[in-house]
């Protein structure tokens, strides 16, 4: 603790209880975000104070995963569904496209595809 916090002195119960009743709070304020409700002054501040938290909590991921792939199965897919759904590619015609833009064959697209393609095709259709 520094000198510009302050320090109140509670039971672990007392603890837990603030814990529960401020992510209660915080998921309350969470629904009326995604209604697009209006915020109070108040509400924005404890909605920027809980995401600076969030953000200087995310770490890199630990270990040497290697060196790192020509391809990212999660953002390819997505550039496929994008292509076939909205650009109203073929899907041939989108693997070939994809196969030039990252300078790999027609079948390492495909097989890149193969775990996210449908799932992001479904996501850009509930979109629209």
């Amino acid at each position: 603790m520094n000198d510009n916090e302050l320090e109140f002195l509670r039971s672990q119960e007392e603890q837990e209880e603030t814990a529960r009743s401020q992510r209660q709070y915080t998921r309350l304020l969470a629904d009326k975000v995604e209604t697009g409700e209006i915020l109070s002054s108040m509400e924005r501040k404890w909605i920027a104070a809980i995401l600076r938290g969030a953000v200087d909590a995310i770490q890199p991921p630990k270990g040497n995963r290697g060196p790192s792939p020509k391809l990212d199965p999660g953002s390819l897919a997505m550039e496929y569904a994008i292509l076939r759904e909205i650009h109203g590619y073929t899907n041939n015609a989108a693997h070939e496209h994809l196969a030039g833009r990252h300078a790999v064959s027609t079948e390492a697209i495909k097989k890149a595809l193969k775990k996210y393609g449908a799932i992001a095709i479904s996501m850009i259709r509930e979109n629209q």
